[in-house]
């Protein structure tokens, strides 16, 4: 009975076990099949060349939709028996009419995942994954099937898209990245599977890794070895993402206030003159407001000593009494308070014309939202049905209309029949234009409703001022200047009054660009510390296991062309070194071919070593070498190998080891190591009837 797989209780942080793979293809002459069970530990697949072994292997990245590691092409890289031409067992060739790969996975909480993925299919494109997910692997028999879609846009982020499902699957939350251009992407899953697998036709070249570099990642290797280390210096890229995405808000806030500033000084016919750009304290100029005095522009503070000074003059000289003015005072006194009242009923009358206006947009917006949601989803499962699929398509809204929001129930629609996905696609689309161009209309509205609001209100404390006024002139003695004299006087003091407000104003915006100033530097400041900041100590220690790891196994490999002791991972591109300058296969340099093989060998082994038991890491805990035994590489060095991968392997990992090995030597390289042996029988991997 297979034991129940725990990486926790293994002591290994191992996200991954592959449990189960089917090749199956369908020829002219009749099916072929090639299925196996993996276990925990170390898998071997001993055959000769030619015998289907790097097909297995990439058959489970094919399976996973991660073939775009090796190349941009979306040719399937599974060779001519999965894709053309057959040949069979008995030598006889035969048309390949379709074929397909099954994966069964588990995850370290021990959920289980199957997918298929047709290799060549009248009816299904391979662009489709089929997927089944359960608790256990009992239960996926009776799993929901869920049609998701790979190698195109969206395959990384969309719901339906299968690197997406995937990696949540996993546990993983992928981080942005930055890209040779100016944006920032996920590390896509194609990053991150190098590390995880060398497969033999080009694997094997070179000291490090071989990346997808057409995924334009900036310094992908480094990025991808960040994450599956758990190093803090992806945390630091997020921090520094973090402090991009602040500063970009600080900006809009600057904006917005400055944008206040100058509405605001408009509305009192002023002028402002305020940076429309965020700047340091040290770039910041106090904003500058300023009134037409007599045709001409001049600073608020001399336009308001000038009018107090012209309402002293006023003050000071003989007009006509209140008392005189009296009858005339009160009927403009009864008039002043009927324009308040008036006044004040228009802007209550405004204010609530707006909080319905408000609410419409509000909802508008909401049910935009919620059609481009469902659009988005439309289009997921029209990719899907045109990659293939033949499911049912889904709720696409948890029950409710993408239309009006409203809840569904078992009724039948009026016409008997659902609506297609294209005639919903296209209802959707000129919902969502309808949408906008409403949306686009109670913006305008609420935006003219808003100034009218702004006037009236406006208007209201001018003709509060003057019922003040009045009033007081009426409770006055009757010696009192008369309101006519005034008029000026007035005027003078609801233009001081105004440019008082408009000045406070002002100082409550200073202070809050002030702040957003102080705010823009921290942030500049911090982004240039995180940008040169040292390596932390935690990811020192962690540098130096897998280090320490790599030299050593540098040493029981038997590297010869250079001391071990003189190879290093540099810690600012971890990448191996010699002296500060990157490892690579040169014979000018003195560098073999099997000590390059070697070096891989090693910076593989130690990663995986280094990031199981690193407390951030981010490493499968799986392992698939496909032909290690290249370049005529000393079969001590590949005793070394085994020895190193069944250790690993031991300790909760998952090493499949594919070999062509001479079956007496990989017997004695096996001896004493725990381990399965996948089947191997017949003339190829995959033949008639084979279960």
């Amino acid at each position: 009975m297979e034991a129940t797989w725990n990486s926790r209780e293994a002591g290994c942080r191992m996200t991954l076990r592959l449990v189960q793979i089917s090749l199956d293809v369908l020829t002219a002459a009749g099916p072929l099949n090639y299925s196996t069970r993996f276990q925990a530990g170390l898998n071997v697949l001993a055959a000769p060349n030619s015998y289907g072994k790097s097909t297995l292997l990439q058959g489970v990245i094919f399976a996973l939709g991660l073939e775009g590691m090796l190349s941009r092409s979306t040719v399937a890289p599974l060779g001519p028996i999965m894709t053309t031409v057959a040949d069979l067992p008995d030598g006889r060739r035969s048309a390949v009419i379709e074929s397909a790969v099954t994966l069964t996975v588990a995850n370290t909480r021990g959920a289980h995942l199957r997918v298929r993925r047709f290799v060549k299919s009248d009816d299904v494109q391979n662009a489709l994954i089929q997927t089944w997910a359960a608790s256990s692997e009992q239960e996926l028999s009776t799993a929901q099937q869920v049609d998701t879609f790979v190698r195109q846009g969206g395959a990384a982020t969309r719901e339906l898209g299968f690197h997406r499902v995937f990696s949540e699957f996993l546990g993983w939350s992928l981080p942005q990245v930055p890209t040779y251009g100016a944006n920032e992407v996920p590390l896509y899953l194609e990053a991150l599977f190098p590390l995880f697998y060398v497969e033999q036709k080009s694997g094997w070249a070179g000291v490090t890794p071989r990346m997808p570099t057409y995924l334009g990642i900036r310094d992908m290797l480094r990025r991808s070895v960040e994450y599956v280390l758990g190093l803090s210096t992806l945390e630091r890229l997020r921090a520094l993402n973090a402090l991009r995405e602040e500063r970009v808000e600080v900006r809009a806030a600057w904006t917005r206030i400055a944008d206040k500033i100058q509405s605001e000084a408009a509305s009192r016919n002023l002028r402002a003159t305020v940076s429309s750009a965020v700047t340091g304290v040290a770039q910041r100029r106090p904003t500058l407001v300023e009134a037409d005095v007599d045709g001409s522009w001049t600073p608020l503070e001399n336009a308001l000593e000038r009018w107090t000074s012209r309402a002293r003059d006023i003050e000071s000289t003989r007009i006509i009494t209140a008392g005189e003015r009296t009858p005339r005072s009160r009927a403009e006194l009864d008039e002043a308070e009927l324009a308040v009242r008036r006044l004040g009923a228009r802007l209550r009358s405004f204010s609530e014309q707006m909080s319905f206006l408000q609410a419409d947009l509000d909802a508008l917006t909401s049910r935009l939202a919620a059609v481009e949601a469902d659009r988005r989803r439309i289009q997921d499962v029209q990719k899907v049905r045109a990659l293939g699929s033949e499911l049912e398509v889904p709720l696409l809204s948890e029950d409710v209309c993408p239309t009006c929001l409203q809840g569904l129930d078992d009724r039948h629609v009026s016409t008997g029949h659902a609506a297609t996905l294209e005639d919903t696609l296209l209802l959707g689309g000129a919902v969502r234009t309808t949408l906008i161009d409403m949306r686009s209309v109670a913006e305008s509205r609420l935006g003219d409703f808003s100034r009218a609001r702004d006037a009236i209100r406006h208007e209201l404390e001018r003709a509060r001022s003057r019922v003040r006024l009045l009033r007081d002139e009426l409770v006055s003695e009757s010696a009192a200047p008369s309101l006519v004299e005034v008029r000026e006087q007035l005027w003078l003091q609801d233009q001081i009054a105004s440019g008082n407000r408009m000045i406070a104003l002002i100082a409550a915006g200073d202070d809050e660009l002030g702040q957003l100033a102080e705010r823009y530097d921290y942030i500049r400041g911090r982004i240039r510390e995180l940008e040169s900041e040292p390596i932390s100590p935690q990811d020192q220690h962690l540098l130096s296991v897998f280090n320490s790891g790599f030299r050593q196994q540098l040493l029981e490999y038997g590297l010869r062309s250079l001391p071990a002791a003189q190879v290093s991972i540099d810690a600012n591109s971890l990448v191996p070194t010699d002296d500060g300058v990157e490892l690579r296969f040169d014979i000018a340099y003195g560098m073999s071919a099997s000590d390059t093989i070697r070096t891989k060998w090693a910076y593989y082994v130690s990663l995986m070593q280094t990031a199981t038991n690193s407390p951030q890491g981010h490493h499968l805990g799986l392992l698939m070498f496909d032909e290690p035994a290249q370049q005529q590489t000393a079969k001590i060095s590949l005793v070394a190998l085994v020895r190193e991968l069944g250790k690993t392997s031991q300790n909760g990992g998952q090493v499949i080891y594919a070999t062509s090995e001479d079956p007496d030597d990989l017997d004695e390289f096996l001896r004493g190591i725990p381990h399965t042996r996948l089947p191997a029988a017949g003339r190829h991997l995959l033949s008639f009837g084979r279960r």
